[in-house]
């Protein structure tokens, strides 16, 4: 991906979102690429931003790092465990954003895998289908709507 693909999918969404300010918005796959770049930008237009990454310690230095690039005060971008390919995984990151975060307005499900080779997921599920669509089953689940919408 170039920077100009990278820099015109970003204008994409960001057109897409007309106001970010103070709005919550969770971001996976926040690591590198588009995910890397989006927190920054949401960020200085206001919204907070949780970063839903593999692994605790990556996910806060992941965070940290974005909120240092994107010049914002603490608390603006956060970082939670998130990994895709166990839905136990994906429900226990709902259930941490529902107890600590007092709403969600929008989910970027950035994160994504491509494999040559055919590996399934904790659960069973082939893993570019799990990985690329995991988050999306839970927070679509109405017991989970329900909580997290304003």
């Amino acid at each position: 991906m170039t920077m100009d693909t990278t820099t015109a999918q970003i204008g994409d969404i960001l057109c897409l979102i007309s106001n970010a300010s103070e709005k919550a918005v969770i971001i996976t796959g926040a690591a590198s690429g588009i995910g890397r770049v989006l927190p920054i930008k949401l960020a200085k237009l206001g919204a907070k931003v949780i970063v839903g990454i593999r692994g605790h310690a990556r996910a806060e230095k992941v965070a940290v790092q974005i909120q240092h690039e994107a010049k914002v005060s603490a608390g603006r971008i956060v970082g939670y465990n998130l990994d895709l390919s166990d839905l136990s995984a994906v429900k226990r990151f709902a259930d941490q954003i529902i107890k600590n975060e007092q709403r969600v307005d929008i989910l970027l499900n950035n994160a994504a895998t491509f494999r040559k080779v055919h590996l399934l997921t904790t659960d069973s599920f082939e893993i570019q289908f799990g990985i690329n669509r995991g988050i999306t089953a839970y927070f679509l689940h109405p017991d989970t709507i329900y909580r997290t919408i304003p």
